[in-house]
């Protein structure tokens, strides 16, 4: 799991990283944050699934489980589950984008999960893309 809980670090990887989807995907939210004022030090922190990552690893270090409501304690797959998250995005970079906002006065999580698959079309869809993604990188 690569964490980014700094301005120093954000820019880092926007500049760095080996990945370009994900280079560009730093870069759009950084502009995006600062140009609402927002310092992305001190109100964001990314969690970036790499390769190997499992959904321990993920639930460890974000403390909240991605295919977990917060609310009810209901887990994906079950009926009616809704997820934990603000909201999602697919991106053209492949990657998948979850916000979660866990209290008003920390940062938001944005966990980036890599796809290379086509686009989901519903939010249903995005979760079990995610629940997918991670189980096939479990040992």
């Amino acid at each position: 799991m690569l964490l980014l809980q700094n301005a120093a670090a954000i820019v880092h990887a926007a500049e760095t990283h080996p990945d370009a989807g994900l280079r560009a995907l730093l870069t759009s939210r950084i502009a995006q944050l600062s140009s609402a004022g927002i310092d992305i030090g001190e109100q964001v922190n990314f969690f970036i699934v790499q390769p190997g990552d499992t959904l321990n690893d993920v639930t460890t270090c974000m403390g909240v489980s991605p295919l977990e409501n917060l609310v009810d304690g209901a887990r994906f797959p079950e009926e009616g589950f809704v997820p934990a998250w603000e909201w999602e995005e697919s991106h053209s970079g492949g990657w998948i984008e979850l916000a979660f906002i866990l209290s008003d006065d920390g940062p938001a999580h944005v966990l980036l999960v890599q796809d290379t698959g086509p686009p989901p079309h519903s939010e249903r869809q995005t979760i079990a893309r995610v629940a997918g993604l991670l189980s096939a990188r479990s040992p």
